[in-house]
């Protein structure tokens, strides 16, 4: 299934797109409104939407990770579904955050865990939605500040996501 697929996307082609969304609504372009919410805030298995398309092209949505860890996570580099930006001339709307779903013993280190929606690409185009994290475990040592499910910035920013 492809990103422009989901529910939280749009199929216009047009400039002033909506962001699209996932575990956050898409922000609202000049012209077109932002996708919808969807999927499960407490297993979040969705990749995210892609982004509303001008010029014919579009961003895609963020990917879906889950990871089963049975002793400890460290994390000090990044783990990140974050939604695509589109480069260029044309207002494509930013696409949703994916997803994060992580269960361990234990979670450490100063790294990030990111579900982010992408930014749009141009002033009349909407910021994509956050994704969705989900984490299971016994000891979460990881500065909650480093886990996260923001909206992307737009004509309107996306939503955040959720953190559960």
């Amino acid at each position: 299934m492809c990103s422009s697929d989901l529910p939280g996307s749009n199929s216009f082609n047009s400039g002033g797109q909506g962001g699209a969304g996932y575990g956050g609504r898409g922000g609202r372009g000049n012209t077109i409104l932002g996708g919808a919410i969807y999927g499960s805030e407490t297993a979040p298995i969705d990749l995210g939407s892609g982004g509303g398309k001008d010029c014919n092209s579009a961003t895609s949505g963020g990917g879906a990770l889950r990871l089963y860890v049975d002793g400890t996570l460290t994390v000090n580099g990044e783990l990140s579904a974050n939604g695509g930006t589109l480069g260029g001339l044309c207002y494509s709307g930013g696409a949703s955050g994916g997803s994060l779903w992580i269960r361990a013993g234990t979670l450490e280190g100063s790294g990030l865990l990111s579900a982010n929606g992408g930014q749009s690409n141009g002033f009349t185009a909407g910021g994509g939605g956050g994704g969705r994290v989900a984490i299971y475990t016994c000891d979460n040592d990881m500065p909650l500040a480093n886990i996260q499910a923001l909206g992307g910035a737009g004509y309107v920013a996306g939503s955040p996501g959720t953190i559960f």
